[in-house]
């Protein structure tokens, strides 16, 4: 039986719009370490998929866990005696959860791993475990089992709690903005433990930025709603697509032929953003975004790809395009070291400014009461921030802008 795992890695609690005016990312083929990509390729299917907050990237397959410390330059294979690993969660730093749908019951169940996998610890779940997926903050982690039932934890991990209990797990979507949905159902929740049915209908639910719009991906394209989901009409013409939302709030379709298309305005517009995959890699089965923003896609052959640039980067000279907003500004961007955030009030009055990292986490205000009408400038040394995408935040008491910056190594 085979199993597909999407992992929907992060969002912001900031929504921000993104233009797209050309295509200008291709795949990069990240499987020479895994596996070749020829009509005569028997390499074993990518079961699972996940990217670090440190940027290591992980792929299991049905016989070995990989990893790579270099965006995929190169792999370590980590063995073990588990047969099927059906989902991966990264924690903090080193450490991981790891569902596994093992060879016997004593093998399966859900591991706390660390040292980036050296270290294997197994919870007190030891049922089949067939996918895993959370919230983008990992505030909520949810487990399917094989024997019906989802485990849920609120403590990342550390205790687990079974509800639904007699219900077969179809699909799960961990919600961008604070609510997650299920199929068969479809099913509601908030807090991941009290499930409410939503209307009956086995339509797999896609949140958007718009709490009233949903997306639902078919057959023959991607279809939209913004009735909650009683009159649907095709938005975008396409293969069956994974759907992946990115921090900046731009929604990504990821056809199973490889190629992706992006919507900036909850689904109603899209334009191409990546051809398709070579015809003889064979058909994507499973997508994820890893925290510098590049999608990577596996297929049932073993292949593995990464897009050859952030999807924060989709403008001709390949720069970071930051909102529509004339009022703020960050130099240098990309930064190794000081920056200048200049910023432009239109009238007087009390002013916020803060820097995020992407899972929304606040890392630094730099500043927080009256500013007088005009420009306004703030200079902070990003030194003791990790490499990675940011987010600048003002708010005044008649505006909010956002920026986004890129911090690099010395």
């Amino acid at each position: 039986m085979k199993k597909t795992v999407v992992l929907l890695c992060i969002a912001f609690s900031f929504l921000l719009s993104l233009t797209v005016t050309a295509q200008t990312v291709f795949w990069d083929q990240k499987l020479d370490i895994l596996y070749s990509c020829t009509p005569q390729s028997a390499g074993a299917s990518i079961l699972a998929l996940a990217g670090a907050e440190d940027g290591t990237i992980y792929a299991a397959d049905p016989s070995y866990l990989h990893r790579s410390f270099d965006e995929g330059e190169t792999w370590e294979i980590l063995a073990f005696e588990f047969s099927h690993i059906l989902g991966i969660v990264p924690l903090r730093a080193d450490s991981l959860l790891v569902g596994v749908f093992g060879s016997s019951a004593d093998k399966s169940g859900i591991y706390r791993v660390r040292g980036h996998g050296d270290t294997w610890e197994k919870t007190d779940i030891g049922e089949r475990i067939e996918f895993m997926t959370s919230r983008p903050d990992n505030s909520v982690i949810y487990a399917a089992g094989s024997n019906s039932g989802l485990f849920v934890s609120t403590n990342r991990g550390s205790s687990w709690t079974k509800v639904l209990a007699g219900t077969r797990v179809g699909r799960l979507v961990a919600g961008n903005y604070g609510v997650d949905y299920l199929t068969p159902g479809v099913l509601v929740s908030t807090d991941g433990l009290i499930w409410d049915p939503a209307i009956d209908s086995r339509l797999l639910l896609y949140p958007t930025s718009n709490p009233d719009v949903f997306l639902n991906s078919r057959s023959d394209g991607i279809y939209r709603s913004d009735t909650f989901i009683y009159d649907w009409t095709r938005v975008l013409e396409t293969a069956r697509g994974i759907l992946i939302t990115n921090p900046l709030g731009n929604i990504f379709s990821v056809a199973s032929s490889g190629e992706i298309n992006v919507s900036s305005d909850a689904g109603l517009t899209w334009t191409l953003f990546v051809d398709p995959i070579p015809e003889s890699c064979g058909k994507l089965n499973i997508a994820a975004l890893d925290f510098s923003g590049h999608i990577w896609a596996g297929t049932p052959n073993g292949a593995l790809f990464r897009t050859s640039e952030s999807t924060f980067v989709l403008n001709d000279e390949r720069q970071l395009l930051s909102p529509k907003s004339p009022s703020i500004e960050i130099f240098p961007n990309p930064a190794s070291g000081s920056i200048t955030i200049s910023i432009t009030t239109t009238s007087p009055g009390y002013s916020r400014l803060e820097i995020y990292d992407i899972l929304g986490r606040e890392i630094k205000k730099i500043h927080s009461g009256f500013l007088s009408q005009g420009v306004h400038s703030f200079q902070w040394d990003d030194a003791i921030l990790p490499n990675g995408y940011y987010l600048v935040n003002h708010t005044s008491e008649t505006t909010s802008q956002h920026a986004v910056f890129i911090r690099i190594g010395r």
